[in-house]
């Protein structure tokens, strides 16, 4: 990926880090980084399904 994962990555540990709530799943806080990436850059970000296999496939 690009520096378009770098800058997801940023949001995503920003609020995984910082602005996550009680209870809130690492699926809730994945929404939420896709949420505020899409109101930051005026996009979708366009690798969601490379970063679903990446997270959910063995190391």
């Amino acid at each position: 990926m690009s520096g378009f994962g770098n800058k997801f990555s940023e949001e995503y540990n920003k609020i995984y880090t910082s602005g996550r709530r009680s209870g809130m799943s690492n699926e809730d806080v994945f929404k939420k980084a896709l949420n505020v990436y899409k109101t930051n850059h005026k996009t979708m970000f366009a690798h969601v399904r490379a970063l679903e296999v990446m997270r959910t496939a063995p190391k």
